[in-house]
């Protein structure tokens, strides 16, 4: 026999094997070489020759992000490091030329020169207004069975899950998560760039801005790049919300907060594995076909 659906104002939050609820409120070091890319965030290495002619094997660095690039201390185009290993200044180096703030100021001008024209003529929407202060919690940490296959948990990390389909461009195979435990959404910053989304997006500014996303269980606070205004079809439906870009760090590209379920008012149902939207202050359009795309 199926259980009754439930219906009534507050959180939202399923009960039993199937409820429902309405949610509604108010949400208020090596340096880098010609021949070493950091633009990605990956370091690609390639041999640096000395003056034999032989290959000189720099050490691999084993993690992800931004290269600190740390102050040379000679002005023959190497400095020493605390383990002892050498690194490769810029070729653009000259220590009689300025100091290593104008490096870098040089680095990133030339950088940023060349990252906009990649844009085309496509406007970069420039961050301005009051600085912000924001703090917000966010949920969906998921807890994985090691002996589940990786590609399973990828499609369907969570029964809060469901395909999703992001304008411009509509990529396929995107997803997002509903978090109860999230006061804010988010969006993944790689996500932003494949979207087409980068150009909308609002950088924060350094030393002006100030948002803390703070995990749920004392994780740390997440990086921030920026805010976008994301319009997307989801269950039925055309949303748009603002989302902070972030790392999500799991297989969804959005985790969509209570800022969502308040701002359209849904009236949904939770149960069987799956969400569905009954009613929602939001234009109906077409649903996402629920499906992984290979061509």
């Amino acid at each position: 026999m199926e259980t009754p659906r439930g219906r009534g104002r507050g959180r939202g939050r399923a009960r039993g094997a199937r409820g429902g609820g309405r949610g509604r409120g108010r949400g208020s070091g090596s340096t880098v070489n010609g021949p070493v890319v950091e633009r990605t965030g990956l370091v690609v290495e390639h041999p640096i020759m000395d003056t034999t002619g032989l290959a000189i094997e720099e050490p691999t660095i084993p993690r992800t992000g931004l290269l600190i690039i740390e102050e040379p201390t000679r002005a023959n185009g190497r400095s020493d490091t605390e383990d002892g290993s050498t690194t490769v200044i810029d070729s653009d180096f000259d220590s009689d030329a300025g100091s290593y703030e104008n490096l870098m100021r040089r680095m990133s001008l030339r950088d940023d020169a060349a990252a906009r024209a990649y844009f085309g003529n496509a406007p970069l929407r420039p961050a301005a207004g009051p600085p912000l202060v924001v703090k917000e919690s966010i949920g969906g940490a998921l807890v994985q069975d090691p002996t589940r296959d990786p590609r399973l948990s990828a499609i369907l990390p969570g029964s809060m899950s469901f395909a999703i389909s992001v304008h411009p461009l509509h990529i396929p195979n995107a997803r997002a998560m509903w978090s109860t435990a999230s006061s804010t959404s988010i969006i993944d910053w790689r996500f932003v760039r494949l979207a087409g989304l980068l150009p909308q997006m609002v950088p924060l500014r350094h030393g002006i801005d100030r948002v803390t996303l703070t995990g749920i269980m004392g994780a740390s606070p997440m990086k921030v790049f920026g805010r976008v205004d994301v319009l997307f079809d989801a269950l039925g439906y055309e949303f748009e919300l603002p989302c902070w870009v972030t790392d999500i760090g799991f297989p969804v590209e959005m985790v969509l907060g209570n800022d969502w379920v308040e701002k359209f008012d849904l009236v949904y149902m939770v149960g069987g594995g799956e969400i569905r939207i009954n009613e929602a202050d939001a234009r109906k359009t077409r649903a996402v076909e629920d499906k992984y795309r290979t061509r």
